[in-house]
């Protein structure tokens, strides 16, 4: 659950589709647009004053004007030290209204979610029970300290919990956090959003097949047997000699982060490493960092099909599928095919694993087929 870190105190929840708590502030639709569906105007305010770029915006949460509450915003951010100028009339103003902010709970419940509250001002507009069938209070509320369910995943509250929750204005990818707006599946009826229909220029007819001998065999080398140059490249990207040997334990492997989003020279250690855009989201990230509907576009969601997830297990709305914690050798043959697409061996699958358990000796492609000779 999102916490905590607005200028006030902290907390967060969820909705569902029956909201039988309270009737809730009208759905800022025009917020939970794709970036790509907004128009240029619209686009260059929201970076320029509100600081917003396509990740942060496209995942509500990531940035820190989200952190304050529409009181804050109007009296802090708009207006600098103009304080007598109207609010609609500031560069900040004009684009909230754009967005059609104009009411405060509005932005206070579905982008706030009053985070940026004292308690009793919890009281006074009456969502403090909410906060405490979450199990907050008065004292772990205004210092920051949250409760077990603030790192709980959505199947893992309980009923009451994801109630209370749905009061505060979060639905299940709201609470993730780390689904981007694309992807949402869980919105109010008829709040349909722009979806992707291709990422780059991959496509299902056209991603190629992984072997174990086209993975870049580089990354799957002991330490000790790397040149110096492949293991200065691994250093930079945050690798140490227990992390490269034991695959998804370093942070970079672990972050998300899609190939654009590395530095200039994490990019240039990875491609060292024989590591480009395609092998970094397959064999490093193994997908982790691409949304549900990414996975479709990227030629990969079968795949995950057939490994038995879904939209609701893949965004932790659901637990995952019992594959997830199978051995590689209790996997159907199908389902050891589909792992295989993912660029996962069966030493690595599904997590982790040792690399001196891996036989690169044995990754040989086998030989064509003899040509016919006519006789």
């Amino acid at each position: 659950m999102p916490c905590c870190g607005g200028t006030k105190a902290g907390g967060g929840a969820l909705l569902r589709s029956v909201r039988s708590l309270r009737v809730l502030p009208p759905y800022p639709l025009s917020r939970f647009q794709d970036w790509a569906s907004l128009g240029d105007a619209t686009q260059m305010a929201a970076s320029d004053i509100l600081d917003y770029d396509e990740k942060s915006w496209n995942r509500p949460g990531e940035n820190k004007i989200e952190e304050l509450s529409f009181e804050t915003i109007t009296l802090e951010a708009g207006l600098g030290e103009d304080v007598e100028k109207q609010f609609d009339e500031t560069a900040v103003g004009v684009i909230m209204n754009d967005l059609n902010f104009t009411e405060e709970q509005v932005w206070d419940c579905w982008v706030n979610h009053y985070q940026d509250y004292f308690w009793e001002e919890l009281e006074e507009v009456a969502v403090a029970t909410y906060f405490e069938d979450l199990g907050w209070n008065r004292h772990s509320f205004e210092d920051d300290d949250p409760p077990e369910s603030d790192d709980m995943e959505w199947f893992q509250l309980t009923d009451k919990e994801k109630l209370a929750a749905e009061a505060l204005c979060y639905f299940p990818e709201l609470w993730a956090g780390d689904v981007d707006i694309a992807d949402w599946e869980n919105q109010p009826a008829g709040a349909g959003v722009n979806r992707p229909t291709s990422v780059g220029n991959q496509t299902w007819e056209e991603r190629p097949g992984i072997f174990p001998w086209s993975l870049p065999l580089t990354r799957l080398t002991v330490w000790e047997a790397l040149s110096a140059v492949e293991q200065t490249h691994a250093t930079t990207l945050g690798f140490n000699e227990s992390t490269w040997n034991s695959p998804g334990t370093a942070a970079i492997e672990t972050s998300f982060d899609s190939f654009d989003e590395l530095s200039a020279a994490n990019k240039s250690a990875a491609e060292g490493l024989g590591i480009d855009e395609f092998f970094w989201d397959c064999l490093i990230q193994h997908y982790s960092n691409r949304g549900w509907n990414q996975l479709q576009a990227l030629g990969v969601q079968d795949y995950f099909l057939t490994l038995d997830w879904t939209f609701a297990s893949w965004h932790d709305i659901v637990p995952p599928p019992a594959t997830d914690s199978m051995s590689f050798a209790d996997l159907t043959m199908e389902q050891q095919e589909a792992a295989e697409q993912l660029c996962y061996l069966p030493e690595t699958y599904p997590r982790g694993g040792d690399l001196f358990n891996i036989n690169l000796q044995s990754f040989s492609e086998p030989p064509s087929a003899a040509p016919s000779v006519a006789v």
